[in-house]
């Protein structure tokens, strides 16, 4: 009898796994919401004010912290501040190297990079490296903005704006309690709902299984990422 839910990431691992769900959800009336909270970073929501919507280059660079676990992260950040979910992805540059998931052997990780445009000419690029020691950094560029931050050691690196910027992490602790007021009180939350995380998912889907199967891995119908 529950009708609201809040999803963790990754949601399932194929698009006929995920179109099920959606198609349950509204037979039952229901609601849900994915869990990729960085909407609710304070200093996220500022930098997104001051970033035109339409002409947004976003670069990110960090080392190995799984690009198959993390990717929907960055893309959801994309998708939100360009106000657009209509993204297509390439895995052309993935490595080729397939890397190990500490969530068991049925499982598995990837790095390299990732490239998305969306239909508003905004394009993004997510590289990561197989090692570790690189930092999170993420380079937002529009017509009139530029803001340089590394997330790893919660700082501005460059800021082309005049006023100052700070950055800081919003803990999960003090996150969810705000997603959960925001469902109770409004019946919606800044996170994006079930439908919205669909195409960005199954691109994920597409491009992952096809690098699999290009370097003679078994094809699977469900994408091996968790």
């Amino acid at each position: 009898g529950h009708k609201r839910f809040l999803v963790e990431k990754i949601v399932c691992q194929s698009k006929s796994e995920y179109m099920k769900l959606i198609s349950k959800m509204k037979k039952h009336k229901a609601k849900s919401w994915v869990n990729t909270p960085r909407r609710y970073f304070k200093s996220y929501q500022k930098i997104k004010k001051l970033l035109s919507n339409d002409d947004l280059t976003l670069t990110v660079d960090a080392g190995n912290l799984g690009l198959g676990s993390n990717a929907i992260h960055i893309l959801d950040l994309f998708s939100w501040f360009t106000d657009n979910y209509d993204i297509r992805l390439n895995g052309d540059y993935l490595d080729n190297e397939i890397l190990s998931n500490k969530r068991g052997k049925n499982f598995v990780e990837f790095s390299g990079t990732l490239i998305g445009k969306s239909k508003k000419n905004t394009f993004i690029s997510i590289t990561f490296h197989p090692t570790s020691n690189i930092p999170f950094t993420l380079m937002f560029v529009s017509k009139k903005t530029k803001i340089f931050l590394n997330e790893s050691d919660s700082k501005i690196i460059f800021n082309t704006e005049k006023e100052k910027l700070n950055f800081k992490i919003d803990y999960v602790s003090n996150i969810t309690n705000k997603i959960i007021s925001d469902i109770f009180k409004k019946d919606s939350c800044l996170l994006p709902s079930l439908e919205n995380s669909f195409v960005t998912h199954t691109e994920l889907f597409r491009v992952f299984n096809q690098h699999l199967k290009k370097i003679q891995h078994p094809q699977s119908k469900l994408c091996p990422i968790t």
